[in-house]
């Protein structure tokens, strides 16, 4: 083999070597992109924490509480979060519900802000708690 060559090998394994792939360059969903879907979906409509009696995962709408249940969401790993199996399994919202399923698109939006350690937005002021609902948010 030539050195010419053996430089070219040289350079592909460390090439290789130096990162295995390109990162991610899709950004993590944020807080506000999951709230509008769980609102569009009817999911705080069952499932809000103004409901008296809410239905399981109650509170929904709160992605801080949300991401501190580890029987709803393991932030970093949507694999084991029930929340997702619900949702991919088409087990929510139910069939018998007003609102239309989540397209796969707007799972994966899920999936991500869950990979993602599940982030909730930062802290309401108590003047911004007074406002009725998220529906309000951009």
């Amino acid at each position: 083999m030539s050195v010419v060559c053996w430089i070219g090998l040289l350079c592909l394994g460390v090439s290789n070597t130096t990162g295995a792939s390109a990162p991610n360059k899709t950004a993590a969903p944020r807080p506000q992109q999951v709230l509008q879907l769980f609102d569009a979906h009817g999911c705080i409509d069952c499932h809000g924490a103004q409901l008296k009696r809410p239905k399981a995962f109650g509170g929904i709408d709160d992605l801080a509480q949300v991401r501190q249940d580890p029987s709803l969401v393991v932030p970093g790993d949507p694999d084991a979060s029930e929340l997702l199996f619900q949702l991919e399994a088409g087990l929510m919202p139910p069939e018998k519900s007003d609102y239309p399923p989540l397209s796969n698109a707007q799972i994966q939006v899920i999936r991500a802000w869950i990979a993602a350690g599940a982030p909730a937005p930062p802290p309401r002021t108590p003047e911004e708690k007074t406002e009725p609902t998220m529906r309000t948010w951009p």
